[in-house]
Protein backbone atom coordinates (compact mmCIF):
# COMPACT_ATOMS: atom_id res chain seq x y z
CA UNK A 1 0.00 0.00 0.00
CA UNK A 2 0.84 3.47 -0.98
CA UNK A 3 2.06 5.71 1.97
CA UNK A 4 0.54 8.47 0.53
CA UNK A 5 -3.34 9.02 -0.48
CA UNK A 6 -3.91 9.89 -3.81
CA UNK A 7 -5.24 13.93 -4.27
CA UNK A 8 -8.12 14.05 -6.95
CA UNK A 9 -7.43 17.86 -6.81
CA UNK A 10 -5.16 19.13 -9.60
CA UNK A 11 -3.80 21.85 -7.78
CA UNK A 12 -2.93 20.38 -4.54
CA UNK A 13 -1.39 17.16 -6.66
CA UNK A 14 0.83 20.27 -8.37
CA UNK A 15 1.71 22.06 -5.22
CA UNK A 16 2.61 18.30 -3.66
CA UNK A 17 4.72 17.68 -6.29
CA UNK A 18 6.54 20.65 -6.21
CA UNK A 19 6.88 20.19 -2.54
CA UNK A 20 8.23 16.67 -2.77
CA UNK A 21 10.52 18.31 -5.63
CA UNK A 22 11.78 20.53 -3.21
CA UNK A 23 12.69 17.98 -0.37
CA UNK A 24 14.63 15.64 -2.38
CA UNK A 25 16.77 18.68 -3.87
CA UNK A 26 17.39 19.67 -0.12
CA UNK A 27 17.98 15.95 1.24
CA UNK A 28 20.37 15.67 -1.67
CA UNK A 29 21.92 19.20 -0.11
CA UNK A 30 22.06 17.99 3.10
CA UNK A 31 24.08 14.66 1.69
CA UNK A 32 21.21 12.40 3.12
CA UNK A 33 21.07 10.20 -0.19
CA UNK A 34 18.85 7.67 1.25
CA UNK A 35 15.83 10.18 2.04
CA UNK A 36 16.96 12.02 -1.69
CA UNK A 37 16.28 8.14 -3.34
CA UNK A 38 13.40 7.88 -1.63
CA UNK A 39 11.44 11.33 -2.12
CA UNK A 40 12.74 10.93 -6.18
CA UNK A 41 10.99 7.18 -5.94
CA UNK A 42 7.51 8.45 -4.66
CA UNK A 43 8.13 11.77 -6.91
CA UNK A 44 8.39 8.66 -9.87
CA UNK A 45 4.91 7.00 -8.70
CA UNK A 46 2.74 10.55 -8.71
CA UNK A 47 4.03 12.33 -11.56
CA UNK A 48 4.31 10.81 -15.14
CA UNK A 49 7.08 10.74 -16.68
CA UNK A 50 8.82 13.33 -19.03
CA UNK A 51 8.34 13.08 -22.84
CA UNK A 52 11.64 12.36 -23.79
CA UNK A 53 13.83 10.72 -27.32
CA UNK A 54 12.13 7.06 -27.57
CA UNK A 55 14.52 4.46 -26.54
CA UNK A 56 16.77 2.93 -29.05
CA UNK A 57 18.28 4.09 -32.21
CA UNK A 58 17.12 7.06 -34.14
CA UNK A 59 14.84 6.37 -37.07
CA UNK A 60 15.80 7.74 -40.19
CA UNK A 61 12.23 6.34 -41.33
CA UNK A 62 12.12 7.17 -45.41
CA UNK A 63 15.84 9.19 -45.14
CA UNK A 64 18.77 7.15 -45.67
CA UNK A 65 20.76 7.07 -42.25
CA UNK A 66 24.37 8.53 -42.40
CA UNK A 67 25.61 4.85 -42.54
CA UNK A 68 23.41 4.10 -45.82
CA UNK A 69 24.10 6.89 -47.61
CA UNK A 70 28.02 6.08 -47.09
CA UNK A 71 27.63 2.39 -48.28
CA UNK A 72 25.35 3.67 -51.65
CA UNK A 73 28.22 6.14 -52.09
CA UNK A 74 30.79 3.32 -52.19
CA UNK A 75 28.34 1.28 -54.47
CA UNK A 76 28.02 4.40 -56.41
CA UNK A 77 31.53 4.03 -57.26
CA UNK A 78 31.67 0.13 -58.29
CA UNK A 79 32.98 -1.55 -55.13
CA UNK A 80 32.05 -4.86 -53.87
CA UNK A 81 30.38 -5.95 -50.60
CA UNK A 82 33.84 -6.77 -49.18
CA UNK A 83 35.59 -4.45 -50.63
CA UNK A 84 33.01 -1.89 -48.85
CA UNK A 85 33.51 -3.83 -45.83
CA UNK A 86 37.41 -3.70 -45.74
CA UNK A 87 37.09 0.33 -46.41
CA UNK A 88 34.79 0.92 -43.60
CA UNK A 89 35.96 -2.37 -41.11
CA UNK A 90 32.32 -3.58 -41.10
CA UNK A 91 31.06 -7.38 -42.12
CA UNK A 92 30.20 -8.22 -45.59
CA UNK A 93 26.59 -9.07 -44.46
CA UNK A 94 26.23 -6.01 -42.37
CA UNK A 95 27.03 -3.82 -45.86
CA UNK A 96 24.59 -6.09 -47.12
CA UNK A 97 21.92 -4.89 -44.77
CA UNK A 98 23.03 -1.25 -45.69
CA UNK A 99 22.25 -1.54 -49.18
CA UNK A 100 19.00 -3.35 -49.03
CA UNK A 101 17.94 -1.02 -46.39
CA UNK A 102 19.35 1.92 -49.26
CA UNK A 103 17.36 0.30 -51.82
CA UNK A 104 14.30 -0.03 -49.87
CA UNK A 105 14.08 3.20 -49.06
CA UNK A 106 15.27 4.96 -52.53
CA UNK A 107 13.10 2.71 -54.56
CA UNK A 108 15.91 0.99 -56.41
CA UNK A 109 15.86 -2.35 -57.94
CA UNK A 110 19.58 -3.13 -58.30
CA UNK A 111 22.88 -1.57 -57.10
CA UNK A 112 23.09 0.28 -60.81
CA UNK A 113 19.56 1.75 -60.33
CA UNK A 114 20.48 2.56 -56.83
CA UNK A 115 23.80 4.77 -57.85
CA UNK A 116 21.32 6.66 -60.60
CA UNK A 117 19.05 7.84 -57.80
CA UNK A 118 21.24 9.06 -55.33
Amino acid sequence: ASPVAPVSDPAATASAIAELESCAQHFTDLGAVWDATRARALLRTRQPAKKGRPPGRPSHSDQLSPREAEVAQLVSSGLTNREIAATLHLSPRTVEQHIAGAMRKTGALSRRDLAHRL
